[in-house]
């Protein structure tokens, strides 16, 4: 893959959750459920500034080791930040109180 095309896609990730995030702060429960155990309930909560700031974290960081550290497999960095884009969005949307 094109190196440019990768910075494009890891920049349209990272806006896309930014914008997400703060679209639907107001909406979002004081405490953001992050785990489910066994019988359904949620049993682990963060803050949700903490939660809204996190996911951009990460997808910068992944961005900046893959290039800082010349990852030699870029697709693999586009494949981690579309996991934690897909997760940010499916948590979002699940703990929405519309």
């Amino acid at each position: 893959m094109n190196e440019n095309l990768i910075k494009k896609i890891s920049i349209i990730f990272l806006v896309i959750t930014i914008i997400i995030n703060v679209a639907t702060y107001m909406y979002l429960p004081v405490k953001i459920g992050m785990h489910v155990n066994n019988n359904g309930t949620m049993d682990n909560y963060i803050p949700k500034m903490l939660f809204v700031l996190v996911t951009p974290v990460l997808i910068i960081a992944i961005w900046i080791f893959s290039f800082i550290y010349k990852a030699s497999n870029k697709f693999k960095v586009i494949i981690v930040e579309t996991v934690f884009f897909i997760a940010n969005i499916w948590i979002i949307f699940s703990q929405l109180k519309i």
